[in-house]
């Protein structure tokens, strides 16, 4: 018995130690290349397209950042300021895009709302 306890013990921990590892939050740039890189490959988007994508991501993460952080809102006050500044990017992309590529973008948000209706 505290022979198995010692060795389950320790493979516990490694695992919770690599969980928590996981779940650190990132920079709002770091945010940024990640987002920019994964729109980049799924859309098939040019160099241009992507240094005017960066910048749009850039102004959007940051404004969400402020509107999380703003602790004199209240809840609906910060979604509504969220739908605005997400309006905004999204209407910003679209103006890069090609309309092959606002497709792909349609339908991989159509795919992201049903995953998130399931994992809700």
């Amino acid at each position: 018995m505290k022979r198995t306890l010692s060795l389950v013990i320790p493979v516990l921990l490694f695992i919770a130690t690599i969980y928590g590892q996981e779940t650190t939050s990132l920079t709002p740039e770091q945010k940024v290349e990640r987002d920019t890189k994964k729109m980049q490959i799924a859309l098939k988007l040019t160099d241009q397209q992507t240094s005017k994508l960066k910048t749009f991501n850039l102004i959007k993460t940051t404004g969400l950042e402020a509107v999380n952080a703003d602790t004199t809102t209240t809840i609906e006050v910060k979604k509504m300021k969220r739908n605005q500044i997400q309006g905004k990017f999204q209407v910003n992309l679209k103006s890069i895009l090609t309309p092959e590529q606002k497709e792909m973008f349609s339908k991989l948000q159509e795919e992201n709302r049903k995953k998130n209706m399931i994992t809700k």
